[in-house]
């Protein structure tokens, strides 16, 4: 997948979202789609190297980590988070 799909706008209660590990996306949905994400408080975003600047389309959240080169494993990544991977299980 290049893109996340603009149908991720109609998500409007989430408050936290983890990409990790997207090695052929480039793109977040549009902008549009991501201002509906009013809750958002999180995003987390690692392991996506071809991921291109976004900035404009996450400016309303509140923390922001992108981490684009990164290798380590599933549970590393959410202990960076602080998320358990217990929970996502």
């Amino acid at each position: 997948m290049v893109a996340l799909l603009g149908w991720l706008g109609n998500l409007s209660s989430l408050q936290k979202l983890y990409v990790v590990d997207c090695e052929k996306l480039m793109y977040l949905p549009i902008e549009q789609a991501m201002q509906h994400l009013t809750k958002l408080e999180k995003l987390m975003i690692y392991d996506c190297p071809k991921l291109n600047n976004e900035q404009s389309k996450i400016n309303h959240i509140p923390l922001v980590q992108i981490n684009t080169h990164c290798s380590a494993n599933f549970d590393t990544y959410m202990s960076l988070a602080g998320a358990s991977a217990e929970v996502l299980q």
